[in-house]
């Protein structure tokens, strides 16, 4: 996916996710001089901001 596609799948700007990327938070594929996210990448950083409730 794109810098702009991931933007969109993860609801957040495009500087957020070059911050995102720039931080080495989430990983991303380099070709040539484009930069690319894998969608399986993204759901696990989803899963792992997951919070937990309280009562578990």
């Amino acid at each position: 996916m794109t810098v702009l596609e991931t933007a969109a799948f993860l609801t957040i700007s495009e500087k957020g996710v070059r911050r995102l990327q720039h931080a080495r938070r989430l990983p991303f594929i380099k070709v040539g001089a484009s930069v690319r996210f894998a969608k399986r990448d993204l759901l696990a950083y989803l899963e792992s901001r997951r919070v937990k409730p309280l009562d578990s």
